[in-house]
């Protein structure tokens, strides 16, 4: 992602890692929802990611049980199948690989 003015403009490296993920490419155009804004939390008064690729990202990772809704709708966690698929995916090193 990358912000061009006032804007967050999702680059082709980050199309290429949603397809990676798994992220139904195709379907994110037919939306006329922004592809990335930030939007407020008003909990925490921090800003995330939302728009379209979010949506998509979120589903997807529902979808592979790489994340779960915890009690609350507002929040999720990261199952350990997730753990690794994640820290795969952005090449970084896992908790267990990192005490080797």
């Amino acid at each position: 992602i990358e912000a061009v003015d006032t804007h967050l403009h999702l680059t082709d490296d980050g199309t290429q890692l949603l397809g990676n993920l798994g992220v139904d490419l195709a379907s994110l155009k037919s939306s006329r929802q922004p592809m990335v804004r930030t939007c407020l939390d008003w909990t925490e008064r921090r800003h995330h990611l939302a728009g379209r690729a979010a949506d998509a990202m979120l589903h997807t990772m529902l979808d592979k049980q790489w994340i779960a809704r915890d009690e609350t709708a507002r929040s999720i966690r990261v199952t350990p199948t997730g753990e690794r698929e994640l820290f795969d995916l952005f090449g970084l090193p896992t908790k267990r690989s990192s005490n080797k």
